[in-house]
C-alpha cells in the first residue's frame, strides 16, 4: 500500500498470507516424488462412483428445473397472467420452428428416397403410408427383388473336376484335356 505524505511517496509492503501458502503448496506438490503409485483399481472405482453421482445429480437437476417451470406456469395461470404465458410459449415455439422445419424436410426427403426405389404403381398405392410402415415395406420389397436371381443360361455349370480325381491319378489324355483347369486351381491357391 502506498501513502502520500507531504509530497513524498512511501511504499509499504503488506505480506499476503494467501500467496505464501499457495507458493508453499505449489512447491510441496512439485517436490513430491512420483514413487507413490496409487492403486489403479481403487482410483477407477472412485472415478466411476463420482461420475455416477454427477449423472444422478444432473438428472435430478433437470427434473427439478422442469418441475419448477411447470409450477411457475401453473402459478401464472392461477394469477390470470395468460398473456405473458402465451407470449413465452410463442417465443419457445418460434425458437423451435427452424428445427421442426429441418426435421420435416429430412423426413420428406427420406420418404422420397424410399418411394423412388418402388415402381410407379407401388408409389401410388403405398405413398400415403406412415414412414415406419413405408420403411418396413420398402425393405421387404427391395430385399425380395434382390434375392431373386434370374438364370441366364439353361445349361448347368461344369465343375473343373467332376470325378473329383487327383491330377496324379488322371490318365495322360485326361490330364492334357484338363491341364488349364489344373493350373487355374493352383493359381487360385
Amino acid at each position: 500500500m502506498s501513502e502520500i505524505k507531504s509530497g513524498v511517496k512511501v511504499t509499504k509492503e503488506i505480506p499476503n498470507p494467501m500467496q505464501d501458502s499457495a507458493e508453499e503448496v505449489a512447491t510441496n506438490s512439485q517436490s513430491q516424488e512420483p514413487n507413490d503409485s496409487p492403486d489403479v483399481g481403487s482410483a477407477i472405482a472412485e472415478s466411476k462412483k463420482y461420475r455416477n453421482r454427477a449423472q444422478l445429480a444432473e438428472e435430478s437437476l433437470a427434473k427439478l428445473e422442469k418441475k419448477l417451470e411447470a409450477d411457475r406456469e401453473n402459478q401464472m395461470a392461477e394469477q390470470n397472467k395468460w398473456q405473458e404465458l402465451a407470449e413465452e410459449r410463442a417465443l419457445k415455439l418460434k425458437e423451435q420452428e427452424p428445427v421442426i422445419e429441418a426435421a420435416t424436410q429430412q423426413i420428406a426427403t427420406y420418404r422420397d428416397e424410399l418411394l423412388a426405389d418402388l415402381s410407379e404403381e407401388d408409389r401410388e398405392t403405398f405413398g400415403d403410408l406412415p414412414l415406419d410402415k413405408l420403411k418396413a415395406l420398402h425393405t421387404k420389397l427391395v430385399n425380395e427383388t434382390k434375392s431373386e436371381v434370374v438364370p441366364t443360361d439353361g445349361t448347368p455349370a461344369r465343375t473343373a473336376n467332376p470325378d473329383n480325381k487327383s491330377w496324379v491319378d488322371l490318365s495322360d489324355e485326361e490330364r492334357r484335356s484338363n491341364w488349364g483347369t489344373i493350373l487355374d486351381a493352383y493359381r487360385r491357391r
